[in-house]
């Protein structure tokens, strides 16, 4: 058993285990490596030193070791399904959104494509459209399922990332600089999961008023929360010293003006990188970017809906498939919409 140890490096870092660091410090190097080569823009090949750094970032938060405060997350820019013209192809679009998915989620993309993630919804909601952001296939099934979603729908979005739960913090930058490429000329940008429903018409009502202040925030579901040290969302004392994170937005849903998300980037090169994506990408990026929030707690729900909230919350989150194609209906009816809204047509391409 090794008793615990502590060594001193030219990268200040600490262990808790005797194992020696130059072997940390070894997989801290072709990390940075490789990420430095995909933040300048240069191609990388799949590799054993590749796929090494993967794996070693898919067990970073894990691993004792502290590790040193000037690491910083580098953009990833690579896509195995692009889909650059997407936002070309919907010029009247009010809002673009990216939905966090993963590739096994094939009936939740489905039934959002059915409800809400729609371009129009009966000439009353606001002008969506969406894109599912997904990491790298593990599988040849994986791989068929993208295939054919992409082929059908056109909006399947797979970036060169593992597809790791420690690693939504790269979707999220792998999404934000997509969207900065292909729709920057889209006004509106939205961050959804993809198990929630979003009432359009509700947004289109908050976009309107948010226009009518002029404000470059972000539109969320704001918390103040601490930092975990254990349980699921835990984060080692040594990589986010603070006790508390700067405000952010609820991971679930936010909205922001497309513009901004420039300066979310930029400010991935100077912010110290965390995996809790939420805290990193509207927390720590958004202090760093100089982006405030506008906070609408009251109107986000949560796994069940009441028929009083249909018309006033923006969003229900967690719910059941089931329970999400009710929540539509109920909300189509709400607003006077036809139900035959629900079919959902392969896209064809100009």
């Amino acid at each position: 058993m090794a008793r615990g140890c502590t060594h001193n490096t030219g990268l200040q870092t600490r262990f808790s285990a005797c194992p020696h660091p130059l072997v940390y410090i070894m997989f801290i190097m072709v990390v940075l490596t490789k990420l430095s080569l995909i933040n300048w823009g240069f191609p990388t090949h799949s590799s054993p030193t590749q796929q090494m750094a993967d794996h070693f970032m898919n067990v970073l938060p894990s691993l004792p070791v502290a590790f040193p405060s000037e690491l910083h997350a580098s953009v990833p820019t690579n896509f195995t399904k692009e889909e650059e013209a997407f936002c070309r192809h919907h010029p009247d679009i009010e809002v673009i959104t990216y939905v966090h998915s993963v590739i096994s989620h094939s009936e939740k993309r489905m039934n959002t494509r059915r409800t809400w993630a729609r371009i129009d919804t009966c000439g009353k909601g606001v002008k969506l459209g969406a894109v599912f952001a997904v990491g790298r296939s593990k599988t040849k099934e994986e791989e068929e399922i993208v295939r054919k979603e992409s082929e059908l729908y056109h909006d399947i979005v797979q970036g060169d990332y593992p597809d790791d739960y420690h690693l939504l913090s790269y979707k999220g930058l792998s999404s934000l600089y997509w969207i900065n490429k292909n729709c920057p000329s889209v006004p509106w940008t939205l961050h959804a999961d993809d198990d929630i429903v979003v009432d359009v018409f509700v947004l289109k009502n908050m976009i309107d008023t948010i226009i009518s202040n002029a404000e470059d925030k972000f539109t969320c579901r704001c918390l103040n929360g601490p930092v975990r040290r254990t349980g699921k969302w835990a984060v080692p004392l040594q990589q986010f010293s603070q006790a508390q994170y700067p405000k952010y937005c609820k991971g679930t849903l936010w909205l922001l003006p497309t513009r901004k998300l420039h300066d979310l980037l930029l400010a991935s090169r100077s912010a110290n990188y965390l995996w809790v994506d939420d805290a990193y990408l509207t927390g720590i990026l958004a202090k760093e970017a100089g982006i405030g929030h506008r906070d609408f707690n009251e109107q986000f729900g949560e796994a069940e809906f009441q028929e009083e909230q249909v018309g006033r919350n923006i969003s229900w989150y967690h719910l059941p498939e089931d329970g999400r194609m009710d929540l539509w209906q109920r909300i189509l009816e709400h607003n006077n919409c036809s139900s035959d809204l629900v079919t959902v047509m392969p896209v064809q391409m100009r």
